[in-house]
C-alpha cells in the first residue's frame, strides 16, 4: 500500500481474526475500493483493511473474559450505551503481524534528503463541508476532538445551541449562520477546548484528513477565512476558528487587571497564516502584540527603540533564521535581556537544543496553541498576570 509517499504493509483484518481463510485478500481491491485503517505501533506503520469506520466513541476497556483470551488479536472488551459489546483490537498483535521489518525505517534510507525535508514541512489538515459545497480546512493538531453529536441531545441556553459533554455544557457555534438544523440523527462537530473549556464548531461533513504542505495563495477579506490554498489539487478555504470560537474562550479567561500594563508581545512569523492564528489568540489573552513578517523588521523596531516584554520566534525564516535572530538580540543588544519562546513545525532533539544554544527559552510546536500559553505563563510569571 502506497499512503504519501511511502509502502506500508498492508493487513487483512478477516484471516486475523479468523473470519476468512487464507492470505490476504488484495484482489478485491482491483475492483472496489477498500477501506484502511493505518495505524502505528511502535515505529512500525501498517495499513489494516476492514470493512467498515462508524464513528468514534469514549470506552472503559475491560478485561477480556477468560473463555476469549486465546485469541491474541483482542486486549478487552467494552459495553456500549446501547448494550452492544464491542472487542478492543491488541495494538502490539497487529505489530507483530506486520512483522520484523521497519517499512518506515527501510525506506527512510532510500529517501533522498530533498523528500525527507518535504516530508516535514507538511501540515496535517481536516478537511470538511460547512454551509457550501467549498472545501474548508483546519489544521487538525488544533483540534481535540471529532465528535457525532445526537441531535435530540442538543439543548437551547443562553440565546445558544448546547449539549452535555463531559460533565459541562458545550456551546455549539455553527459554521453557517441561521443554518436549518435537522430534526433527527446525528451532527459532526469539531470539538476544541481552552483549558478546561470545550467548544463545537458545527459544521455538514467531514471530508478526509490530509497531510499537505500548507501555502496560503489567496488571502481573504471574509470574516472567518484566513486564505485559500490548493490541496489535493482543489482550492480550500483555510478557517479561521479564532473568528467562531473567540468569544466563547475569551468569557473563561482571566484578564490581567486594568490597573496593570498590558505585557508587550513581539510576534516574528514570515507565514502570514501563522500571525493571523496567533495574533487573535495573545490578544485575547490580555497582551499587547506587536506584528514582524521577518527577523530584519523585528530589528529595525530594536532599532526604532520599541520595547518588548517577550519575543515569540519562528526559526524556520528565510533570510535571516530564528536562530540568528536570537544570536543577535543575545549578543549584547538592547534586548538581550527579553525571554525568547521558539515556534517551529519541526520538532526534533536537535533543533531544540540548537535553539537552547541561541538563547530561546521555551521550543513549542506552531499548532500547539496549549503549550505556547504555558510558556507564556511561565515566562510571565514574575508579573504576576494571568495569561
Amino acid at each position: 500500500m502506497r499512503l504519501r509517499d511511502k509502502l506500508l504493509p498492508l493487513l487483512d483484518f478477516a484471516p486475523l481474526l479468523g473470519l476468512r481463510n487464507g492470505e490476504t485478500d488484495v484482489s478485491r481491491m482491483t475492483h472496489e475500493g477498500m477501506t484502511a485503517v493505518v495505524v502505528q505501533v511502535g515505529t512500525k506503520h501498517a495499513g489494516v483493511l476492514v470493512d467498515n469506520v462508524f464513528r468514534t466513541e469514549e470506552i472503559v476497556v475491560k478485561p477480556l473474559s477468560s473463555v476469549l483470551r486465546h485469541i491474541s488479536m483482542f486486549s478487552g472488551n467494552t459495553i456500549l450505551g446501547d448494550g452492544s459489546v464491542i472487542m478492543i483490537v491488541d495494538p502490539n498483535a497487529l505489530g507483530t503481524a506486520v512483522g520484523s521489518i521497519d517499512t518506515h525505517a527501510a525506506l527512510a534510507q532510500a529517501v533522498p534528503q530533498e523528500t525527507s525535508d518535504a516530508e516535514q514541512n507538511r501540515t496535517a489538515l481536516l478537511l470538511f463541508r460547512a454551509g457550501s459545497k467549498t472545501l474548508k480546512a483546519v489544521p487538525l493538531s488544533l483540534i481535540t476532538r471529532l465528535e457525532e453529536i445526537a441531535l435530540d441531545t442538543i439543548e437551547h441556553c443562553n440565546g445558544q445551541d448546547v449539549v452535555q459533554y463531559r460533565g459541562s455544557l458545550m456551546p455549539l457555534i455553527p459554521v453557517q449562520a441561521n443554518r436549518a438544523q435537522p430534526q433527527s440523527g446525528f451532527q459532526p462537530v469539531l470539538v476544541f477546548t481552552d483549558g478546561a473549556h470545550p467548544a463545537g464548531l458545527v459544521i455538514d461533513e467531514i471530508v478526509d484528513i490530509v497531510e499537505e504542505p500548507l501555502v496560503i495563495d489567496l488571502q481573504a477579506e471574509a470574516p472567518g477565512v484566513i486564505g485559500a490554498a490548493i490541496i489535493r489539487d482543489k482550492a480550500v478555504e483555510i478557517v479561521d476558528v479564532s473568528h467562531y470560537l473567540g468569544s466563547v474562550f475569551d468569557a473563561h479567561r482571566t484578564m490581567p487587571p486594568e490597573s496593570e500594563r498590558a505585557l508587550r508581545v513581539l510576534l516574528v512569523d514570515d507565514s502570514q497564516f501563522f500571525r493571523n492564528m496567533l495574533a487573535p489568540l495573545l490578544r485575547a489573552s490580555g497582551y499587547e502584540v506587536a506584528l514582524a513578517a521577518s527577523a530584519e523588521e523585528a530589528l529595525a523596531l530594536k532599532d526604532k527603540g520599541e520595547r518588548f516584554d517577550l519575543i515569540v520566534s519562528d526559526i524556520d525564516m528565510p533570510g535571516m533564521d530564528g536562530l540568528d535572530l536570537a544570536k543577535n538580540l543575545k549578543a549584547g543588544s538592547s534586548w538581550a535581556e527579553i525571554p525568547l519562546i521558539a515556534l517551529s513545525s519541526h520538532a526534533n532533539p536537535q533543533l531544540v537544543e540548537k535553539s537552547r544554544a541561541a538563547g530561546f527559552e521555551s521550543f513549542v510546536g506552531k499548532f500547539d496553541r496549549q503549550t505556547l500559553m504555558h510558556a507564556l505563563q511561565d515566562c510571565f510569571k514574575g508579573w504576576g498576570a494571568a495569561a
